[in-house]
């Protein structure tokens, strides 16, 4: 189940740089902090967090930045050098890390899932009304992918924007909008954080299908 890095480069644009490989050991491939931090988890958490950081070196190279350690700060969230905007995200098969270091972009998330239904029994909890009325318009057939495809975005705001507002952010908290094609969305509401409500209204996300993932960035754009 791994996406062709040309599919996801196409889509990202030309600011960015991509990489994508299924998560497997590569500890000698690590920064001996990287090691450190990682040492006490799971196998299987081990190899998602070195796989990412190697691909996210792997992106980085294709902007011309020198290899560096990439241990995340204390609250989890990823550390990139100087000048350079990024994400990382991973699922069952699959590790992704975006890069770039357009002036212009100033925040960027985001996230792969694998393209099954969301169990419905989760709907309520990462659906708002609103977002639960316009599932419910749709087709029986499309219902679960779309709620699949608002976690996923979900995913992605939250990590637009955390490195610029450090907030936490409950799936509750924003409302999203879909467009009728299901190819982009918007932050229509975010009520419980009237504070960051203008930043996240300006947050433009987009939706892409492919080997069987979801993928979703969320991307916020200045001056």
């Amino acid at each position: 189940m791994i996406a062709d890095a040309s599919i996801l480069q196409s889509w990202l644009g030309q600011a960015f740089a991509v990489a994508v490989s299924a998560p497997a050991p590569v500890d000698d491939q690590l920064f001996p902090e990287e090691r450190t931090y990682i040492a006490g988890a799971i196998r299987r958490r081990r190899e998602e967090f070195g796989t990412a950081r190697v691909c996210a070196r792997r992106a980085l190279a294709a902007l011309g930045v020198q290899d560096a350690s990439l241990v995340p700060y204390a609250d989890r969230s990823p550390r990139w050098p100087k000048g350079i905007v990024g994400s990382l995200s991973h699922c069952q098969d699959l590790c992704v890390a975006a890069v770039t270091a357009a002036p212009h972009i100033h925040g960027f998330g985001i996230d792969v899932e694998i393209d099954v239904p969301l169990d419905q029994e989760l709907e309520t909890m990462i659906c708002t009304a609103g977002e639960r009325n316009f599932v419910s318009s749709r087709s029986t057939s499309e219902r679960g992918r779309i709620g699949k495809m608002i976690f996923c975005a979900k995913e992605a705001v939250y990590k637009c924007q955390y490195p610029l507002t450090k907030t936490f952010l409950d799936f509750q908290d924003i409302e999203l909008e879909l467009d009728a094609s299901l190819k982009t969305f918007v932050v229509a509401r975010a009520p419980r954080h009237r504070e960051i409500e203008p930043l996240l209204r300006s947050v433009k996300g987009s939706f892409l299908l492919t080997h069987a993932l979801i993928f979703t960035t969320a991307t916020l754009v200045g001056d």
